[in-house]
């Protein structure tokens, strides 16, 4: 088919356990979702990426990479942390073959992990958002695909911080 173009690392599984209860295995199934399968995806990516035409990864991470999270979920924000750091390293590797790796730490949007949330916990995300409502799974892909297109062919190793939270 010519190379790939674009490759969009957008999993992640979460265990609501206070640090110091969780497992092993929750530790496991994390970095095994989010951090080890989108490292051995860009891997794997790379003949593919060098034959594209602008070819661009894009790691979906979450500001819970860089703040630590709300309580309980610390495991998955290591996860998240570590994909930060690897957006930055792989950026700097694949730079030479013209492979743009950038991230997006997108709004709280409406999805599986937020209707996962109590009633309480999801309103009170949802009110920190400047917008007072969650972000569409729509707007989150129109700002990924922002960073995947040409029109950010100089940007390389950032994250898009997309949060838009109240502080």
């Amino acid at each position: 088919m010519g190379g790939l173009d674009v490759l969009v690392n957008n999993a992640a599984v979460l265990a609501r356990k206070p640090f110091t209860s969780f497992t092993p295995a929750d530790l496991d199934e994390a970095w095994a979702v989010n951090l080890r399968a989108p490292v051995l995806l860009m891997q794997a990516a790379l003949p593919f990426l060098k034959l594209g035409t602008n070819p661009a990864i894009v790691n979906v991470v979450s500001s819970a990479g860089v703040s630590g999270g709300i309580a309980s979920v610390s495991a998955y924000a290591m996860t998240k942390a570590g994909l930060i750091v690897a957006t930055k390293t792989v950026a700097r590797e694949y730079a030479p073959y013209g492979i743009r790796v950038n991230a997006i730490s997108p709004p709280t949007f409406d999805s599986a992990m937020q209707r996962g949330l109590d009633v309480e916990e999801h309103q009170r995300v949802r009110n920190k958002n400047v917008f007072g409502r969650l972000a569409t799974a729509q707007e989150v892909a129109r700002t990924t695909l922002l960073l995947a297109s040409p029109q950010t062919n100089l940007v390389t190793g950032t994250t898009l911080d997309a949060t838009a939270f109240v502080e």
